[in-house]
């Protein structure tokens, strides 16, 4: 929000950021990852230096469903390897 309220977007229906984007996930220093769009409920990405994309996926259901299917796949090619929570994180031995 930051971005937005210092330097505004110059199309304000494709903002830097709204407020009714909750970030859900992100990479270490927050450049890249999803949002949801509490207005509409469907997820959106965001990258540094991008406009944010929609419709990414169409829930957080279908988020995280893919996401439990890619971590599956993960697991069945690495064998023996394991997730443990650790500090909020999920993490593969």
């Amino acid at each position: 929000m930051e971005i937005e309220r210092d330097d505004p977007s110059d199309d304000p229906e494709f903002p830097f950021w709204h407020e009714q984007w909750i970030p859900i996930i992100s990479d270490d220093d927050a450049c890249y990852g999803k949002f949801l769009d509490a207005r509409s409920g469907q997820i959106g990405s965001f990258g540094d230096g991008d406009a944010p994309s929609f419709g990414v996926h169409e829930s957080l259901t279908a988020l995280f469903s893919e996401t439990v299917a890619l971590m599956a796949q993960i697991s069945a090619r690495a064998q023996g390897a394991t997730g443990r929570v650790q500090g909020g994180s999920l993490i593969w031995d």
